[in-house]
């Protein structure tokens, strides 16, 4: 492995291949090799998957550099983001809110990035029931006690750990999440494959680990922070921005950042000079890394410091506490 960190780092995606996937990330700069292609996971390290980086580097390689490049303090690295299309619904699901002996808990949000017309997203309940009256309902196809949230593009839908979704036909989002894998799958709409076969249920785990309260504010308002900076989201695991305009300059101060860009016409200028930043490409910064964005439309995640973050940036911009306290649907 090289011996001194880049400023910056392209990530190299990986795609999987889904039942209910199909090839609209070909418009976000994807390679398919299929018309399947449901997921392209862009930064993230788990057991059996580490980011490629580029020049000898991955994600896990920098994650157990003592130098602690990324500011982890020993930690693993916390966030996966992806790129999901649903050319057919997905599986009405959940996420652990909490560790369990049979999973890490889950809590993600959604950018839509594309979406027909009528689209919306299945979360939350919308009856009060008890958790096992309301998996073992939602586990008979009954879509009557699941929430519909009408969503377009640029919307942001805040998922906690524990909360039953599902993304619809036709919506292609960028997702921020926990760095887990865990999911308890409750109803798949009677999906079969070539064999005949059901994908796994997961139906006790589910009432084990379902939130069943209902819940109001998961579409998040976004604040505006300033010109050409919204921020959509925060939450204790995550926070996520939208910059676009002229030029903006991204620094690592304190902790990595990710930068995803979402329009066709960027530039990203560092330290070896001004580069490309395509549609759908996904770039890191390290502790100390800087880059100056040139238009385009650009996702920046990162870990926050909730008050310094979020809440005192929101104040300094006119919004209130409850205003900033929103971006995470008040779970903070």
């Amino acid at each position: 492995m090289p011996e001194t960190p880049r400023q910056h780092y392209r990530c190299e995606p990986v795609l999987f291949e889904r039942p209910w996937g199909g090839n609209a990330l070909r418009r976000w700069g994807k390679r398919l090799a299929s018309d399947n292609v449901g997921e392209s996971w862009e930064l993230g390290d788990l057991l059996d998957f580490s980011t490629d980086l580029g020049d000898g580097f991955t994600l896990g390689s920098l994650v157990a550099d003592p130098a602690d490049p990324l500011g982890l303090c020993g930690k693993p690295f916390p966030l996966l983001v992806k790129f999901l299309d649903a050319r057919t619904n997905l599986s009405v699901q959940l996420h652990p809110f909490r560790e369990t002996h049979d999973g890490l808990p889950k809590t993600e949000a959604w950018l839509v990035l594309e979406a027909p017309a009528g689209a919306a997203v299945l979360l939350g309940v919308a009856r009060e029931l008890s958790a096992r009256e309301l998996i073992e309902g939602v586990a008979k196809g009954d879509m009557e006690l699941l929430c519909r949230i009408p969503v377009q593009p640029g919307d942001v839908v805040f998922v906690p750990g524990g909360t039953l979704h599902a993304l619809t036909e036709g919506l292609v989002v960028a997702e921020v999440q926990q760095s887990s894998d865990t999911t308890w799958r409750v109803w798949d709409w009677d999906r079969r494959d070539a064999a005949g076969n059901g994908r796994a249920l997961h139906i006790e785990q589910a009432i084990r680990d379902v939130n069943s309260a209902i819940r109001d504010g998961l579409k998040i308002a976004p604040l505006s922070v300033g010109e050409g900076r919204e921020l959509l989201c925060a939450c204790q695991s995550f926070a996520f921005a939208r910059n676009w305009g002229a030029s903006r300059t991204v620094r690592g101060d304190s902790g990595f950042r990710i930068l995803v860009q979402l329009e066709d016409g960027g530039t990203l200028v560092g330290a070896c000079g001004e580069e490309k930043f395509s549609k759908g490409q996904t770039v890191l910064l390290p502790v100390g890394g800087e880059v100056e964005l040139r238009g385009g439309l650009v996702m920046e995640a990162w870990v926050p410091d909730l008050e310094k973050d979020i809440v005192s940036l929101a104040l300094a911009h006119g919004h209130s506490r409850e205003d900033a306290r929103a971006l995470g649907a008040g779970t903070w």
